[in-house]
């Protein structure tokens, strides 16, 4: 299987030179520029400006995409500063956090850390220390949306929190990694390899070792989102592959075997090999992908924006849920505020189901065409996740 087994036909010449863009290959500009931005995610256009501001552009695909990069550029200043704040709370506070992702690559292996989008600040703490980080973050002005109250929640997650200000970055915080697949307090286990990154702006915060920031960033485009229009994701990876040479991927790839996430290791490692030409880890070239898996999880990449079909609808569409990440750990409930205020968040989560399907209808996401094809994208997705799950996939 190559490049172009993997590429859809449609658009495939604007495709190419994206993925060239992406792999660092120089290339003319020789595409039509609309169809470039049709099938150019938008979180990747920081990015694409970085790469081919010295190239010979229409006037008009630079001015996106230079404007896209400023955009992110002040996103990013602003994000320096949540990430000062919260840390400055929660040290007084005395809990003990890991910062996940975006961050940390932004600061570590993209040309600019304007060049890495992001929309939330992921966190990862004890599972203890939730309802007391919560009420701190509230006293910095991060608040639950009231639709989320009552909410059921992946094991691990808690729900987002938003500024009271408008146009900063959503919090996230977890108690689990996708690395590691049934540790209940994962921040127990990385606290002592952990390491501290400089993150921009004289900030420097503590992270995952280099290998589980490997392992986790893989687990979160792979297991977690089923590859659905992670591209940018992928990209994460690659770049990651070029910049860790030298870690011990035979002592690695061991560990992997033993949690049972080896496989996805694998067809991700793979997949932004053939896509954009990373380097494979003589200890994971040993094993192979099977080509369906891997067509099934390009075909999810190339997904522009999610979905605009309400989960909910997919599945009762599909009689089926979606398959947990942490199969091991039950879900729970987002808490529910006492008395009036709980029954507003009640009318609240109806409300915000009614807008999303009504929205959905109004860009023509229930049109049976698309509604099937998400549908049936969704069953594909679950039909991965069946594949690289099967215990004889692990023996």
């Amino acid at each position: 299987m190559d490049r172009l087994d993997l590429v859809p036909a449609a658009q495939r010449a604007e495709r190419l030179f994206l993925l060239d863009v992406l792999a660092g290959r120089e290339r003319d500009f020789d595409v039509d520029a609309d169809a470039f931005l049709a099938i150019a995610p938008s979180k990747l256009h920081p990015f694409l400006h970085a790469r081919l501001r010295e190239r010979s552009l229409p006037p008009a695909l630079r001015e996106t995409l230079s404007a896209a990069h400023r955009r992110n550029a002040m996103k990013e200043l602003r994000r320096a500063a949540e990430l000062r704040r919260i840390d400055t709370a929660l040290g007084a506070a005395g809990i003990p956090y890991l910062v996940l992702k975006g961050p940390v690559l932004a600061a570590t292996v993209y040309p600019d850390r304007a060049s890495r989008t992001m929309t939330d600040l992921d966190f990862l703490l004890h599972e203890s220390d939730l309802p007391r980080a919560t009420a701190v973050l509230g006293e910095a002005g991060y608040r639950m949306p009231p639709q989320f109250a009552g909410a059921e929640l992946a094991a691990g997650d808690a729900p987002p929190l938003i500024h009271d200000e408008p146009g900063g970055p959503s919090i996230e915080l977890h108690t689990m990694l996708d690395s590691l697949p049934d540790d209940r307090d994962a921040l127990a286990n990385m606290l002592p390899s952990s390491r501290r990154v400089a993150i921009g702006h004289g900030l420097e915060l503590r992270t995952l070792d280099r290998g589980e920031l490997f392992a986790h960033v893989v687990l979160h485009v792979s297991k977690h989102h089923r590859f659905e229009g992670e591209l940018r994701s992928l990209l994460d990876v690659a770049l990651l592959l070029h910049a860790e040479r030298d870690l011990d991927w035979s002592v690695l790839a061991a560990a992997w075997e033993r949690r049972g996430i080896l496989e996805w290791m694998v067809l991700t490692v793979s997949l932004a090999h053939l896509l954009l030409d990373a380097p494979v880890p003589a200890a994971l070239a040993a094993h192979a992908a099977s080509e369906e898996a891997l067509a099934l999880a390009a075909e999810q990449l190339w997904i522009v924006e999610k979905g605009t079909v309400p989960p909910r609808l997919t599945f009762i569409a599909t009689g089926t849920e979606l398959s947990p990440v942490h199969a091991g750990v039950p879900a729970h409930h987002a808490p529910v505020p006492p008395g009036i205020a709980g029954a507003r968040a009640r009318v609240a989560r109806g409300l915000e189901l009614l807008r999303r399907v009504a929205t959905s209808g109004a860009r023509g996401g229930l049109s049976r065409r698309v509604f099937s094809r998400e549908v049936e994208l969704f069953r594909r997705r679950e039909r991965l996740f069946a594949m690289m799950e099967k215990p004889s996939a692990r023996d």
